[in-house]
């Protein structure tokens, strides 16, 4: 059998052209199919070949977005409700439905391995498994891994606001289960009715709800139950907001990398208010940058190894992690996808992408 390289990506992946270039560094041509040829059956492959497949982010792309989302369709109402769907670029919704096609696309893609010759880098239905936050975090606990304490899913304001009392928890992030990229996360702090404030990213425009790149700070009671109550029809986690580890005036946390059971590096996420994602302007700082002693590095590498040690399937993972203030450690989220760190070189100057393919081969 001939050995080939295949990837599962949009059309216009960056992700891609990352991929593609590490092989062709080693002498490998990359074959690329897209969810669409999965979706339409219109990708080509042999019986005769043994393929290596890797797998990257559907997003970024409005095509890909919306036929994944028929994919997941089923009802007549459902079909006519994605098919009226117009690019509204940072427009919050459809998390539950874009979840439905996700997950029915990767069990496909899973299903090819009965008919051809194909290992996965990262097995379709893990990534299923962990693209689900709040199964992820009550699946960690069950192996005795600390996540930040949960107080349920949020159905709404009131009913939040209950939970938050019942429990004495005064400051709550609430994500959406199947979000991504810091897009609809809310921190939601509670002293008494008089006293409250919401950070997010979503902002209002014409009484849509956008992700913003910028945070944005609601006082007004109403305005809050608001954007709360118009987000509840996705499934929300309610996570206990735990203060993160502060160096120089900087709120930070960590995305860790693990191959093949190897951590591969440590990115510290600096910023200035409570959401470290990159994208929102937020610094990336070196290890050694953050304040973060030998011994909490050590307990950051290890918690991270043990987390993908849970996921045997997976060979690659960004995962999150938090350090409060105290220094105890604590599992954020698994990321199949958490691996596009631009820049970033190991003591050998080789990339993630680099070292991806060296430890996998």
């Amino acid at each position: 059998m001939m050995l080939k390289h295949i990837c599962i990506a949009p059309k216009n992946s960056r992700r891609v052209q990352f991929w593609k270039k590490t092989l062709e560094q080693y002498g490998h041509e990359l074959q690329h199919i897209t969810y669409i040829d999965i979706i339409e059956d219109t990708y080509v492959l042999s019986p005769k070949n043994q393929y290596i497949c890797r797998l990257e982010s559907a997003g970024e792309d409005f095509d890909t977005y919306k036929a994944i989302m028929l994919f997941g369709c089923t009802s007549s109402s459902e079909i006519q409700k994605i098919e009226q769907l117009k690019e509204n670029f940072g427009e919050l919704t459809n998390f539950n439905s874009w979840s439905k096609g996700w997950k029915k696309i990767l069990s496909k893609i899973k299903a090819l391995a009965s008919i051809y010759t194909i290992d996965f880098i990262n097995d379709p239905e893990t990534i299923a498994f962990v693209f689900d936050k709040y199964k992820t975090q009550q699946f960690l606990r069950t192996k005795k891994i600390a996540c930040p304490p949960i107080l349920g899913i949020c159905d709404g304001y009131a009913s939040l606001i209950q939970k938050m009392l019942k429990t004495s928890k005064k400051q709550v992030f609430i994500k959406p289960s199947y979000g991504s990229s810091a897009s609809g996360i809310m921190a939601f702090r509670y002293i008494y009715p008089e006293k409250q404030v919401l950070y997010s990213t979503i902002k209002e425009v014409n009484n849509i709800l956008y992700n913003s790149l910028k945070l944005i700070k609601y006082t007004d009671p109403k305005k809050i139950a608001s954007i709360i109550n118009r987000m509840t029809p996705h499934d929300l986690l309610i996570e206990e907001w735990i203060p993160k580890w502060s160096y120089n005036n900087l709120s930070i946390d960590f995305r860790v990398v693990v191959i093949k059971g190897e951590v591969a590096c440590i990115v510290a996420r600096g910023s200035k208010h409570m959401i470290t994602n990159l994208h929102l302007g937020n610094q990336k700082l070196d290890i050694q940058d953050s304040g973060v002693p030998v011994q909490i590095q050590e307990k950051i590498e290890a918690i991270a190894v043990e987390v993908m040690a849970t996921f045997p399937k997976l060979n690659y993972a960004g995962i999150d992690i938090l350090v409060d203030r105290r220094g105890e450690v604590y599992v954020l989220e698994v990321n199949a996808f958490g691996d596009m760190l631009l820049g970033i070189t190991n003591e050998e100057g080789k990339t993630i992408y680099e070292q991806e393919y060296e430890l996998l081969s």
